[in-house]
């Protein structure tokens, strides 16, 4: 009968793992610091207590109205708190409701208010004939229907000095105490000054099995940086406080902040330890999430581009890395790396890619950022990766995908293969705006006639300068003379594939890897040695390379014709361009 209770058990003992209580009252208490809790009163139908608590986690249990008075439940998970007054609170870290209010008629039995003295005074559970007996009638319907019993006690820390006790059943009033838990991400020391002064921070995110993940920070307390990411520590005294939800996508209600008085020790018996949760959005399912929205996604790295280097708007350089994830739902999307994450990933091989806690956009249709606050987990050991690796070796390797993201020429977009035929039937650059494409194509010409040109010395500035025939350059952009200039290219070439050829032009960087020189000192080649600087046009030719190159109708006296402008000049990677053959072959047998 799930309707019956353990009578008995409250008074017995406070391990309530698989016992059927009652729930009697609910009450929702303010801490005054912005946190809700709420307080349980429960029953077994001889005694009741009002000394439960729901651990934060499970107040959704409450407000929507899931845990309801007089509702019978099993109480699976719990911790007891000894306050400083000695009461006891019961926090509870996992209850199921088995069975509703609406479906309960009213109270059961005539329970008694137990009191801590009367707790204290309880008889020895083996002196109870009755309730034993009870219990092992029950006891094989409750190992049936609930598996192993928790255990009652926490283990001890190697210093002794407390015992462990679940991250859900911390809060800001408590100062001892230690957890046992699993660093799930790490961010790299960060500086910061105000008004008040300058430091160091760096924050961590852990995870216990009892709770999700709650974020960590150390302030000046860079000691702490040599913790590994999925490594198990006991940490204790630590403080809480009310996380501040603007700079964390950790759901937690508090965050912990590491001082000087904290201490890290590794754990190595760390089996039951989680290693990560993540809640992963298919890549199909992007297009109904909103803007903004911090999402887990899993996916085959499909293509990968090279690093590139940003100047943020502060002055700042930083790293940018382009990855395109395919999954099972046959969909592409664009994911975005940062930093030293940017600069260290290694796409080769086509790995799997999960990454917790990344933002979504609405750039360019959907696209994925990953910040530092994200944790990027390549070929994880996990259930979907498998799934994923087998399902992509057997028939996604041969889908081209359907990409989320619009194809763009920042390098944020899908890399849109073409070939040079493509170009021109499929009419790319006669639309409104610009088309990107990317192609393998071989050096046939170049036109070294007027390839260099005098441009002005300041560094931001490529304008053409007029000589003034007495030693000095007149830049009319920036309305000033100089008495030198910086030479720069602007090549001419026509590249052919075994479909067509074109025309393209190379600017400044394009066109030094094509030439393999600079353009300093082609320059100074042109005026000192004309001879040498013809055979480094020679020796350029009929090489091959990656081209990315954006394509635009214009306009010049009335007449329209298509101008290319090469962006990027990359060497064929072989192994790539092999296996993209390989599936351009498989496709057309497939047809």
């Amino acid at each position: 009968d799930m309707a019956r209770l353990s009578e008995g058990a409250i008074e017995v003992k406070l391990s309530f793992s698989l016992q059927r209580q009652v729930n009697r009252n609910i009450r929702k208490i303010d801490s005054g610091n912005g946190a809700i809790r709420f307080r349980v009163m429960m029953s077994d139908g001889l005694n009741s207590m009002s000394s439960f608590m729901l651990s934060t986690q499970l107040n959704f249990m409450a407000e929507e109205n899931v845990l309801a008075p007089n509702c019978i439940c099993i109480l699976k998970k719990h911790v007891t708190n000894i306050l400083k007054d000695k009461r006891r609170v019961v926090v509870i870290l996992e209850i199921e409701v088995i069975k509703p209010a609406q479906m309960v008629d009213g109270r059961i039995g005539d329970p008694i208010a137990l009191t801590e003295g009367q707790q204290q005074s309880a008889p020895n559970p083996e002196n109870r004939q009755p309730l034993q007996q009870q219990q092992n009638r029950n006891e094989g319907e409750c190992n049936r229907d609930f598996g192993k019993k928790t255990p009652s006690a926490m283990p001890s820390t190697p210093g002794g000095s407390s015992k462990v006790v679940p991250i859900a059943s911390l809060n800001p009033y408590q100062s001892k105490w230690t957890i046992r838990a699993r660093v799930t991400n790490k961010t790299s020391i960060r500086t910061w000054s105000n008004s008040r002064g300058d430091g160091k921070l760096f924050s961590m995110e852990i995870l216990d099995e009892s709770s999700g993940e709650t974020p960590l920070r150390s302030l000046n307390n860079v000691r702490f940086i040599r913790l590994c990411a999925a490594q198990v520590y006991y940490i204790s005294k630590g403080s809480l406080k009310i996380a501040n939800k603007q700079y964390t996508s950790v759901k937690n209600d508090y965050e912990m902040s590491l001082n000087g008085e904290s201490t890290i020790i590794p754990c190595d018996d760390a089996v039951d330890v989680p290693v990560i949760q993540c809640d992963f959005v298919s890549i199909g399912d992007l297009e109904n999430r909103e803007k903004d929205s911090i999402i887990d996604v899993i996916g085959v790295c499909k293509s990968v581009d090279e690093v590139t280097r940003l100047t943020t708007k502060s002055n700042k350089e930083v790293s940018k890395r382009t990855v395109n994830l395919i999954d099972m739902s046959g969909k592409l999307v664009t994911v975005t790396l940062w930093g030293e994450e940017a600069e260290k990933f290694d796409g080769s091989g086509q790995p799997i890619l999960a990454i917790k806690a990344a933002k979504l956009s609405d750039f360019g249709g959907r696209s994925i950022s990953a910040s530092f606050s994200s944790t990027l987990m390549i070929n994880p050991d996990i259930p979907e990766a498998y799934k994923l690796r087998g399902w992509y070796d057997k028939e996604g390797h041969a889908l081209d995908g359907q990409s989320l993201t619009e194809v763009r020429g920042s390098g944020g977009g899908l890399t849109n293969w073409k070939t040079l035929s493509d170009v021109k039937t499929e009419h790319l650059g006669h639309g409104d705006k610009a088309d990107y494409y990317t192609c393998i194509a071989t050096i046939v010409y170049l036109r070294k006639e007027n390839c260099l040109y005098q441009a002005c010395p300041s560094q931001d500035c490529n304008k053409k300068v007029v000589d003034q025939h007495n030693g000095m350059f007149r830049c009319e952009k920036c309305d000033k003379e100089f008495p030198n200039f910086k030479y720069r290219l602007i090549l001419s070439a026509n590249v052919a594939d075994y479909a067509d050829n074109q025309w393209v032009t190379c600017f400044q960087e394009s066109a030094e890897a094509i030439l393999g020189q600079n353009a300093a000192y082609l320059g100074q080649l042109k005026d000192s040695n004309e001879t040498a600087f013809d055979e480094i046009f020679q020796q350029a030719n009929f090489n091959t390379f990656v081209f990315r190159s954006r394509v635009k109708l214009e306009t010049y006296n009335d007449e329209s014709r298509i101008k290319a402008t090469v962006m990027e000049v990359k060497p064929v990677d072989h192994k790539e361009y092999s296996l993209r053959l390989i599936t351009n072959i498989r496709k057309l047998a497939a047809q």
